[in-house]
């Protein structure tokens, strides 16, 4: 019975780490017909099939891209940050979006332009990319404990492009807890604010969709005569995301001559959650110099499962805010020292 249960037990804490690849693969749902030529034409697809997949071989497995995608969606749960104004009088409220990016690069231009590229000739690379928006509130619950900060973060937008077939959808939920360990002082008549010392975690649900069109070579088979076929091996690579996040930090901050602030922390994030990543597609078969009787349909499948992110990301933070009386205006910055990073903007009110 002992053994039984360590087994069940082993079982199960393998399976919550494992993923599942299968293989991206072009199928025949139904073949071009002309009354004619109808033997010509299923060994033309049939060939036209054999190449496509040679492409698509390059998505066998894709848990790399799955898991930058992971981590950078656990990268921007922290939209609406209020890391430069903690330790504040009564309550904060702030909107603000965050962009995260994941190696190998951290250049904005290289998820617009070079990314695709990489993507057709590597097949799985370790990158990814993320957007959130977010709205923030927060309160001194000095009437629980003095110093004790409790706040709630709420998201949700969609953008849907359908010039360049790309779409994305997010969902965002925190719960935050902060403490200052110091409390704020002023120094010179005020010209010099010190905001304390302060440490915080909280637990941030964040939900993505990621849906984009990967263009590959369009491959030509003659059949007989005049007669000739194309297929579009494109597919939609589709992101389903979802992590948990639990930050772990402690940050500070300075204020300059009542309108400049700046600050800096350290911490970590430990992430829990899963990234699918679906490749699918499917489509007629195009024929030129006949009239078909039948149209020719085939399809893409294939998909890398229940990648998990990495668990423990440390980070190092820090932040510019501008001051104009109760309104703040915020850049925070976060570095993942494994070459990940993510940048915002949060507008608030604190006072």
């Amino acid at each position: 019975m002992k053994k039984t249960l360590i087994l069940i037990l082993f079982a199960s804490a393998y399976l919550s780490i494992t993923s599942y690849v299968f293989p991206a693969t072009m199928y025949v749902i139904q073949y071009p017909k002309n009354g004619t030529n109808d033997a010509a034409l299923q060994s033309a697809l049939d060939a036209a099939v054999a190449t496509a997949n040679s492409q698509l071989a390059l998505f066998k497995n894709q848990t790399d891209l799955a898991k930058g995608f992971a981590d950078t969606n656990a990268f921007t749960s922290h939209s609406s940050s209020l890391q430069g104004y903690q330790n504040y009088d009564l309550f904060a409220v702030g909107v603000g979006f965050m962009i995260g990016l994941q190696a190998p690069s951290i250049d904005p231009n290289y998820y617009e332009k070079k990314i695709e590229d990489d993507i057709k000739n590597d097949g799985d690379i370790s990158a990814g990319f993320s957007v959130s928006a977010s709205i923030i509130a927060g309160i001194h619950a000095r009437f629980i404990l003095p110093h004790l900060y409790l706040s709630l973060q709420l998201g949700q937008f969609n953008v849907d492009d359908a010039e360049n077939d790309y779409k994305f959808s997010n969902k965002t939920f925190g719960i935050g807890v902060n403490y200052g360990i110091y409390m704020p002082r002023s120094f010179f008549v005020g010209l010099l604010k010190w905001r304390g010392i302060s440490i915080g975690s909280g637990i941030i649900y964040q939900h993505n969709e990621v849906n984009f069109e990967l263009q590959l070579d369009t491959i030509t088979q003659p059949v007989a005569g005049s007669i000739q076929l194309e297929l579009d091996p494109s597919v939609n690579f589709g992101f389903d995301i979802t992590t948990y996040t639990i930050p772990l930090e402690i940050v500070t901050s300075f204020q300059l001559l009542w309108f400049l602030n700046i600050s800096a922390g350290i911490g970590a994030d430990i992430i829990f959650g899963s990234s699918d990543i679906l490749l699918t597609s499917t489509g007629e078969v195009s024929v030129t110099g006949t009239t078909l009787t039948q149209n020719g349909i085939v399809q893409v499948d294939g998909s890398t499962r229940d990648v998990s992110p990495s668990l423990i990301r440390p980070k190092i933070m820090g932040g510019i805010g501008f001051n104009i009386f109760l309104v703040k205006i915020e850049i925070p910055i976060i570095y993942y020292p494994t070459t990940g990073a993510a940048l915002g903007l949060t507008a608030s009110i604190v006072f």
